[in-house]
């Protein structure tokens, strides 16, 4: 049985930012992602706290996290770096530093997801003068979320490898298997599954 939409009121968004508090939300955000369909290993709390430490921190980012909850459950998490470029505050999404995962947000998908999705994105908007938005799946709820939004913005669509760990139960296990082995394991490259997809890349300026 479907649950029906939510009221927007019963949705509140917030951005965290700090380490402390950004830690704080581990347990809701595994529980998040152990319940979406097909998550990302990019998507857990393990993976965006590797990437703040070994990436972002050690240049000069800001962390701060988009999050949305529904009668007080965590049901969206978006984590960026914010830093300058050019002039501009510009907020990427948590990477490894090439931009190979998806750059949209973990969010539940039931019935409010479309009504979350837009919301975190307004949220994210008021991050920095602009957002880097990268490898949204085409059709998917951010991109729709993107499309529909007036802000000035540059869009491509590009396809590029997106690489899913279908053989490891999440980041935290692909992880110690790389502290085991300094030298890239074989037997881990082979069971690494690359799709070619296309996914949409978008610079968005906050007006």
């Amino acid at each position: 049985m479907t649950r029906p939409a939510a009221p927007a009121s019963d949705l509140t968004t917030s951005i965290v930012r700090g380490e402390e508090a950004f830690a704080a939300l581990a347990p809701e955000w595994t529980a998040l992602a152990d319940a979406a369909p097909a998550p990302s290993a990019a998507h857990t709390f393990s993976y965006a706290w590797d990437a703040w430490r070994f990436v972002s921190r050690p240049r000069g980012g800001a962390l701060c996290c988009v999050s949305v909850r529904r009668g007080g459950r965590l049901i969206c998490v978006w984590p960026f770096e914010v830093r300058s470029k050019r002039g501009l505050r510009v907020a990427y999404p948590l990477s490894a530093g090439a931009h190979e995962e998806y750059g949209g947000p973990l969010l539940l998908e039931d019935a409010d997801a479309d009504v979350v999705a837009a919301r975190a994105l307004a949220e994210a908007r008021r991050l920095a003068d602009a957002i880097r938005i990268y490898r949204l799946p085409a059709g998917g709820r951010i991109a729709a979320a993107v499309e529909v939004d007036r802000s000035p913005k540059h869009r491509t669509r590009i396809v590029c490898p997106v690489v899913g760990l279908s053989a490891f139960p999440g980041w935290d296990a692909l992880s110690a298997l790389a502290r085991r082995f300094p030298e890239p394991s074989r037997s881990a490259a082979e069971r690494m599954v690359v799709e070619v997809r296309e996914v949409q890349a978008a610079l968005m300026r906050v007006t």
